[in-house]
């Protein structure tokens, strides 16, 4: 009986509290729809975060959670949400709070694997506990203790397909979350994002105002820049996009088949003095074929970079990169670097402002570019023409090498060293140092005068006429002799410059560096450029020290020569006086009378001996005056003496030819400063010399003073000299040609020596002749 009146009881229970809980959650989702109704009017006047935070104060009221952060979800080109902003904080009771002490306010969704997951999945996730969630990860539970909440409801707003950002309410203690509230904030997430998309939409629009705002400020301070470091600077100054380096890289020398190297133009923010230095293999730097933009949100990635790529931005210090670029029509000029210390995710806004930016400091860059090239050609030009101008008035090996004088201090070169190849038996290539110059006077260069220094036959058979070795230590062109031999002299960078004439090589000039160095399209064409001057010059000084060494070797020939005619000369003369003495002797019957027979032949004997002491002193007096020792015993005198004088003994010769002898000097004196003796002999030799080569007719010997000057002539009517000959006659040891001539014998000195006699008294010596009508020889003496 108990028991079956206890079971409706209990029944009846069950029933009302059925009932009851039926009612209340009846009430509950009244309540919750009122809740709705009353926070769709306040997010309706919302106007920016901190209002639509602030219109969920009847949540804060119902379900008391202690904060809720409000964030602005960015995706990347494949729709995929990849960083959160944080827009608006709200405390436990629904006010808006200051973040700004937290130390990020943008996150990296990647960081936070659980909250990606949680965002992609679109729907509202109720994390009762994140400390015991099974699927929470260490970053996010650091996020929570950071926010000092314990559950969370995290509501992923979008519309469509557009992703806007991310509610979360937090609760200190741990929660349980009934069928109901996922339903109300289920239908809150919808409102929550219809509102929140207007107010994106309208931050958008005032972004991209201001975003065209301030490309048309960048865009006025690049059209007034002058360099690519105004460029850098109005870009860093003015839209940093959240980087601590901004650069330009510059392509205009970068191969895009081999892709060795690209040169850094300029630089704002952090590291400066990578300005002008080259990266290898290192760059960002593979758009260039493609021509588009790269972003890196994180350097350490593998999957976003390459280990060459990681290891130059771990050294710059470089977490992130968005790298856009410069494109000019068709033309890849460089690329607009945005660094960044600490990994991030670059926002599509970014990226669309970055590339806005790129293309206005392309324009600029093209016209700074084309005024860059024409002052580099003009310098490059000036400096080809100065170094030009300096060989060609070299007249030595200094001079050479000096001539490259300023253009070494400006490479900061060690020393400039030039070179000459000397031939081996060995057919080693052996190169002997014949001149250095070095602009840093405080040091002494590595390579001296003199050194010789024999390198392997490669060296001598290059085929290019400039080998430039930027690290001595790595390059493979180098045999290695040659290595070790650079290394030896402290030469860690050389520029070569092979110096040919007709293919054939004939020296070297080298600038030595003792630390490594890139050198420059510029360089290398003043190096291109000089080439054929330089070696034209070093060819013709050889040739001219060739011809030096033969001259000197003739001059010392001629020597040799003088000495031993003067020597022979002198030798000759003592028996030659003894034979003419003694024939005099005899003629003069001093020992005896002779017959007439014998008679005859020592007068043949006496004449020939005295025939050969004039050659012979003919013969010292040459090599007196080759040897600029013929003494001339000046003084004023009356011509008309010596010429008197040759006379007398020219009567004598003339009629053993039966010849007649005329003479006409003037009854006035014919002053001149002279050697009387030496006159005498001049003209005893043109009235000799007319007379051996005239046969039949008269002989003339004229005087007088013309135009201030005393000249007198030799006239004869004998054979005659062709005018071809003229110059040929007056040369020592030479006859002109001709059966005619040679019958006549001589040695062929007297009138090189009237020449040269003449000439020492500062007068000339010439003749009028024509073949079989006689010569007339004059001779011209300034008077007193």
């Amino acid at each position: 009986m108990l028991e079956s009146k206890c079971e409706p009881t209990s029944w009846r229970v069950d029933q009302t509290f059925m009932m009851r809980t039926s009612a209340l959650r009846s009430s509950d989702r009244h309540s919750l729809a009122d809740l709705l109704v009353q926070i769709d009017s306040s997010l309706l006047r919302a106007q920016n975060g901190e209002e639509i935070l602030g219109a969920l104060h009847p949540v804060f009221a119902r379900f008391q959670p202690s904060g809720a952060q409000l964030y602005f979800l960015y995706a990347d080109s494949a729709n995929c949400p990849v960083s959160a902003r944080l827009v608006a904080i709200a405390n436990a009771l629904g006010e808006p709070q200051s973040f700004d002490h937290l130390p990020a306010t943008t996150l990296r969704l990647a960081d936070y694997p659980f909250s990606l997951q949680v965002i992609k999945q679109r729907q509202p996730y109720f994390v009762e506990n994140i400390f015991t969630h099974p699927k929470a990860d260490e970053q996010t539970r650091a996020l929570a203790r950071l926010f000092n909440y314990t559950a969370a409801i995290a509501l992923p707003l979008f519309v469509n397909e557009r992703w806007l950002g991310l509610l979360v309410l937090q609760w200190q203690q741990p929660q349980v979350f009934g069928d109901a509230v996922k339903i109300f904030f289920k239908t809150l997430q919808s409102n929550i994002a219809a509102v929140l998309a207007g107010y994106r939409s309208a931050l958008e629009r005032e972004e991209a105002y201001r975003e065209i705002e301030l490309l048309y400020r960048i865009g006025s301070l690049v059209n007034a820049a002058q360099s690519y470091a105004d460029l850098v600077q109005a870009v860093g100054q003015h839209a940093p996009l959240g980087s601590f380096t901004i650069s330009i890289t510059h392509f205009e020398n970068y191969d895009l088949k081999r892709a060795t190297y690209a040169e850094i133009a300029a630089v704002w923010g952090a590291k400066p003095e990578r300005v002008g230095t080259r990266v290898y293999d290192g760059l960002p730097v593979p758009f260039v074929e493609r021509q588009v933009m790269q972003v890196v949100s994180d350097t350490s990635d593998p999957n976003q970079v390459t280990e060459a790529v990681r290891q130059v931005m771990r050294a710059c210090g470089y977490a992130a990169y968005l790298s856009v670029p410069l494109t000019f029509g068709t033309t890849v000029l460089g690329a607009l670097n945005f660094f960044s210390d600490k990994p991030r995710e670059y926002s599509q806004a970014e990226q669309r402002l970055a590339k806005g930016i790129a293309d206005l400091v392309a324009v600029a860059m093209d016209r700074i570019r084309l005024r860059e090239d024409s002052l580099r050609v003009q310098r490059r030009t000036e400096r080809i023409a100065q170094i030009n101008a300096a060989l060609l008035t070299a007249s030595d090996e200094e001079q050479i090498v000096s001539a490259f004088a300023e253009y070494a201090a400006e490479l900061e070169a060690e020393c400039v060293a030039l070179g000459y190849l000397e031939n081996s038996a060995d057919s080693a290539c052996i190169v002997r140092v014949v001149a250095v110059y070095s602009p840093q006077a405080q040091s002494t260069p590595s390579v001296s005068v003199g050194s010789r220094y024999e390198f392997d036959e490669i060296f001598k058979q290059r085929a290019q006429q400039l080998v430039l070795i930027e690290d001595t230590r790595h390059d493979e062109r180098l045999t290695p002799r040659e290595r070790a031999l650079s290394l030896e002299h402290g030469a860690q960078a050389l520029a070569l410059l092979f110096l040919r004439s007709s293919s054939e090589l004939i020296g070297v000039l080298s600038f030595n560096w003792r630390t490594t160095r890139t050198f420059t399209a510029d360089e290398r064409a003043v190096f291109e450029a000089i080439l054929p001057s330089l070696a034209a010059v070093v060819g013709r000084r050889q040739l001219w020290l060739k011809q030096a060494q033969m001259l000197e070797k003739l001059r010392q020939m001629d020597r040799l020569k003088d000495e031993f005619l003067s020597n022979m000369s002198h030798e000759l003369r003592t028996p030659l006086n003894a034979v003419i003495g003694l024939s005099d002797v005899i003629l003069q019957g001093m020992d005896g009378e002779l017959t007439p027979r014998l008679q005859q032949d020592i007068q043949t004997i006496y004449d020939a001996g005295q025939q050969l002491l004039s050659i012979v002193n003919d013969v010292l007096d040459i090599a007196k005056i080759e040897a600029g020792a013929l003494t001339l015993r000046l003084e004023q005198i009356d011509l008309r003496e010596p010429l008197q004088e040759a006379l007398k003994t020219a009567h004598v010769m003339a009629a053993n030819k039966h010849l007649s002898l005329c003479a006409s000097l003037p009854d006035y004196p014919l002053k001149v400063r002279a050697d009387a003796s030496r006159m005498r002999q001049v003209a005893l030799n043109l009235l000799s010399n007319a007379i051996k080569f005239t046969d039949v007719g008269h002989i003339w010997l004229r005087a007088c003073i013309q135009n201030g000057e005393i000249v007198f002539c030799v006239k004869d009517e004998g054979i005659g000299i062709a005018p071809e000959h003229h110059a040929l006659i007056f040369e020592q040891f030479r006859q002109v040609e001709g059966s005619l001539h040679r019958r006549k014998g001589g040695a062929g000195l007297g009138l090189a020596i009237s020449k040269r006699l003449i000439e020492l008294h500062g007068g000339r010596i010439w003749l009028e002749s024509a073949l079989g009508k006689g010569a007339t020889f004059y001779v011209s003496l300034p008077s007193c």
